[in-house]
């Protein structure tokens, strides 16, 4: 009996050892297999910013865990006064920056904020021109709006004067343009300031009034002061009514979708102004009375995520920011109206 106690203990060892070996393979093999997923998933992680220029948090999964991340202050561009508006070409090599102080001239600059030249309609002197918004179409060529000559002026990628663009559609009655911002159809988008109009006007590429929407007033569909406007990939047009201190979203038809105001207990604005989207479909809206820049998940109605920016002079903070454009690499430049300043930002 004692014979067969002690060869039962000595198989029970046996087994006992040969089980803690599987066990010590089975997680040595687990850890083999998250090391080569994480080498993997770092490589394409790798390749995707190196071929794309995007951050890793636009990766598709990534993206669903960083959309609430605010971006981080990167460096400012300076040289220009009082900048209203700002806008990137398309390859994201030019920033093109209006100010309304000074020499009231569009200034170009580089990614980095080497001055590059600036633009201005010739023969115009510096009382009588006032550039307010800048908007690049996909072959390069700049718009302006002038708020005191009332008109779009349109420059070459090179800097040369095209000319006024001036559609049929509204060459036979006075207009103010304001706002200006392309869509991915690249039509332009143009908010009009006239008494009593107050509205949003479509321009297809060949000049054609593709959809005007929107009155002088208060009331859904109504604006008073219409900022800028912006275009999700769903066609939805986004509207900021400033002096009525809210988002409109609107249909691709022109409808009235819904309203954003400045009763949201989170994301309400006082005094909202230029807006863009980035590649993960965040609306950024720049509020004016608070100094900062609102961001939220596009939709009807928009979805508030966080903000960015506050009163200030140091890095990071504004001073009447009025101004956004985001370029291909979702980097912000914003335009940092009393401080003299582009600010840019990336995630």
């Amino acid at each position: 009996m004692k014979g067969s106690y002690v060869l039962q203990s000595v198989l029970g060892s046996v087994r006992a050892n040969r089980n803690f070996a599987a066990l010590r393979r089975r997680k040595r093999a687990a850890l083999l297999s998250l090391l080569l997923l994480l080498f993997f998933w770092s490589s394409a992680a790798a390749a995707y910013h190196l071929i794309t220029k995007r951050p890793i948090s636009t990766l598709p999964g990534v993206s669903l865990v960083t959309k609430a991340f605010p971006p981080r202050y990167v460096f400012s561009i300076t040289g220009v006064t009082t900048p209203e508006a700002v806008a990137v070409s398309p390859d994201g090599q030019r920033v093109y920056v209006a100010e309304s102080g000074d020499e009231r001239l569009v200034r170009v600059f580089s990614p980095t904020g080497q001055p590059l030249g600036a633009l201005a309609v010739p023969g115009t002197r510096v009382s009588f021109r006032l550039p307010l918004s800048v908007a690049v179409a996909q072959d390069g060529r700049v718009f302006v709006s002038d708020r005191i000559r009332a008109s779009i002026d349109m420059f070459s990628p090179e800097g040369a004067y095209i000319g006024s663009y001036r559609p049929e559609a509204v060459m036979d009655e006075p207009w103010l343009p304001l706002g200006l911002s392309f869509d991915s159809l690249s039509r332009l988008l143009v908010t009009d300031l006239r008494e009593g109009k107050h509205r949003v006007l479509v321009f297809r590429p060949n000049e054609y009034l593709d959809l005007a929407f929107g009155e002088e007033g208060q009331a859904a569909g109504q604006f008073s002061f219409p900022y800028s406007t912006a275009v999700d990939s769903k066609g939805q047009i986004y509207v900021s009514d400033s002096n009525n201190a809210r988002i409109g979203v609107f249909g691709s038809d022109g409808k009235p979708l819904s309203v954003l105001s400045s009763a949201d207990p989170k994301g309400g604005l006082g005094l909202p102004r230029g807006m863009a989207l980035d590649s993960l479909e965040r609306l950024h809206v720049v509020d004016g009375s608070t100094h900062s820049v609102v961001v939220y998940e596009a939709g009807s109605p928009p979805k508030f995520l966080f903000t960015f920016g506050t009163l200030g002079t140091n890095a990071g903070e504004f001073r009447y920011p009025s101004g956004i454009a985001i370029d291909k690499f979702d980097r912000i430049y914003v335009a940092d109206r009393d401080n003299n300043l582009v600010q840019v930002w990336s995630y």
